[in-house]
């Protein structure tokens, strides 16, 4: 699996110019912390060769687009870092739990106690169809209704105009969160 490394993480962590600081004094009301977004996009700034995530990685084969996504950039980072939709690389609950729980600068007791308790960040982890999809007219529930498994997986891997497959869409029905 291609879950978000700990270094990813914590570089987005970092970057953040709302990053919570440490107070000295008791804090006397609740803190609220910026939401963070997890949701499962490619970046539509990356380009290789002037060709963005989508085009870039339109492929029929699977170890193309694995070789693909793996390629590593200038920067030290692979394509996979960029094109998280399409690689199959999104953020689950367990890795971004587990990179938080292992940073060296996670929130610790404080020397000073607060009088009323923070509020951690509200991370949203909602796998859901697009409902702005359509497929011959259709959307993902009526598209995708059928008992076979068989047909349901051909119909989530189905490569689409825009190279994407119908799995990037209809997340939910596709079991692709």
């Amino acid at each position: 699996d291609n879950c978000l490394t700990r270094e990813g993480i914590e570089a987005a962590h970092d970057a953040r110019t709302d990053a919570p600081s440490v107070s000295e004094v008791p804090t006397v009301s609740p803190t609220l912390q910026p939401t963070l977004d997890f949701t499962c996009k490619n970046d539509p700034t990356f380009e290789f060769n002037g060709r963005g995530c989508d085009l870039y990685l339109s492929t029929q084969r699977p170890s193309v687009l694995k070789n693909r996504c793996e390629r590593e950039l200038d920067d030290g980072k692979m394509v996979q870092d960029y094109c998280r939709l399409r690689c199959d690389n999104c953020l689950t609950r367990e890795g971004i739990e587990a990179a938080h729980d292992a940073r060296t600068d996670a929130p610790s007791v404080s020397e000073v106690p607060t009088v009323s308790p923070t509020l951690q960040p509200t991370l949203d982890f909602t796998c859901k169809n697009d409902p702005t999809f359509e497929f011959n007219g259709r959307g993902c529930d009526l598209y995708l209704s059928t008992q076979r498994p068989s047909v349901l997986k051909n119909r989530c891997e189905r490569e689409l105009d825009d190279g994407k497959m119908v799995q990037d869409y209809c997340r939910l029905r596709c079991d692709n969160c």
